[in-house]
């Protein structure tokens, strides 16, 4: 059995993350673990395991090979450090960090430990994107001089933000709000497809 952990439970996306992590047969959630012990013991609930009093239960846990990051974004620069240093595979949800310096020191320690990465930018699995891709890699749309790209909902106006994701519109905590986390995904595919462009 494949054994992985939860550290933070705080990111919207995280009861997506359980939904889809109770339907597959090759993982198993050993352990969950976030500052908020109550949010901590919900979702181990929802995901049969156990709650972890400490980062450090979680990661001298030998069993545990990799670990889902989906705590405040200003507590990402201490879980991602103290994982790699422990040598867990890692999801980190977006924004990887809130500057450009935490994000940089995050991501020199996971190339140096040489373990698997990968953030929440989903959408370059989108079927439309991929697509995208693979014609401007073919030169079919000539010489690209500029690309407009936005990413929205609304999930302000129906109060997603005024329970337990209201961290997210926290500078502090979230950094850039909306522009943190929805709008990196257009960012994401801009600099995802430029790779193909020059």
């Amino acid at each position: 059995m494949n054994y992985i952990a939860f550290l933070g439970c705080a990111h919207i996306h995280t009861p997506d993350f359980v939904r889809r992590l109770r339907s597959r047969s090759d993982l198993n959630v050993k352990t969950v673990w976030d500052h908020d012990t109550e949010r901590a013991v919900r979702y181990a609930k929802d995901l049969g395991a156990f709650v972890a009093d400490s980062i450090d239960t979680v990661l001298q846990d030998d069993e545990i090979k990799a670990v889902i990051i989906c705590s405040e974004t200003n507590r990402h620069e201490e879980l991602v450090l103290a994982s790699v240093q422990q040598r867990k595979h890692l999801f980190v949800e977006k924004p990887l960090g809130i500057r450009a310096d935490d994000a940089h020191r995050m991501a020199d320690a996971i190339e140096g430990a040489k373990v698997l990465f990968q953030t929440g930018y989903f959408l370059r699995s989108r079927p439309a994107y991929r697509f995208l891709r693979d014609e401007i890699r073919k030169k079919h749309f000539g010489t690209i001089t500029r690309i407009r790209s936005s990413k929205c909902h609304g999930g302000a106006l129906e109060g997603w933000f005024e329970g337990d994701w209201c961290w997210m519109t926290d500078p502090s905590q979230g950094g850039f709000a909306a522009f943190g986390d929805l709008g990196t995904h257009a960012l994401d595919l801009m600099l995802w497809l430029r790779r193909r462009i020059w």
